[in-house]
């Protein structure tokens, strides 16, 4: 599977390619099991997911990088911006200014920016150009992004698989027009209060 964001479009989707489904957890469990009433042609186990092994084995092997980069940029957090790429869920088109205006007036924070392959070529060359412009954003190349969530404080994005991989590690989370439909986390549709939000979460 692509991730753990089961409100996307396609994610239950039966294409009749797979005899069987290894799901993550109980509720994609349920889901697929319920689905199998109805075609009749696959088997569900439920595995978990082998990604999620890579946070335990590695979740102390970046604190010093992180101090370093800390020190080195004179801040005390950093923050990951995360979103998915999908045209209709991004939050890219709204957040590029936002962004620019919390790296700005918060020198103490270090923003990574952490973009799905698939994300419009406009919205990569327009935040690959905000971080060259900007001494505290980092536009991200590398397609790893556990060792981002690793080293993050708190993320930010919209409809992302990320958000619950994040959320595992016990941070904080703020999302803008999220779809999902069980939201444990700081969700707003309001995107020129960035600065506030992440403040108070951090509270």
């Amino acid at each position: 599977f692509h991730g753990l964001a089961g409100e996307k479009k396609g994610h239950f989707k039966i294409r009749d390619y797979f005899d069987l489904y290894l799901t993550q957890g109980p509720f994609f469990t349920r889901t697929f099991n319920n689905l199998k009433t109805i075609h009749k042609n696959f088997e569900v186990i439920e595995t978990g997911w082998s990604k999620l092994d890579a946070f335990e084995e590695n979740k102390k092997k970046y604190n010093l990088e992180k101090k370093q980069l800390l020190k080195r940029q004179k801040a005390k957090h950093i923050l990951l911006y995360a979103p998915t790429f999908s045209p209709k869920l991004t939050s890219a088109p709204n957040l590029l200014h936002p962004l620019k205006i919390f790296a700005q007036n918060n020198q103490d924070y270090i923003i990574l920016l952490k973009f799905h392959p698939l994300m419009s070529s406009k919205w990569l060359k327009a935040y690959e150009n905000l971080a060259q412009n900007t001494i505290n954003i980092i536009f991200q190349t590398k397609k790893n992004i556990i060792k981002s969530l690793i080293m993050a404080d708190i993320l930010i994005s919209d409809t992302s698989s990320v958000i619950y991989e994040f959320l595992l590690l016990d941070k904080p989370v703020i999302t803008f027009n999220t779809i999902s439909k069980n939201i444990y986390w700081e969700n707003s549709s309001k995107f020129n209060n960035l600065e506030d939000l992440v403040k108070i979460n951090f509270n």
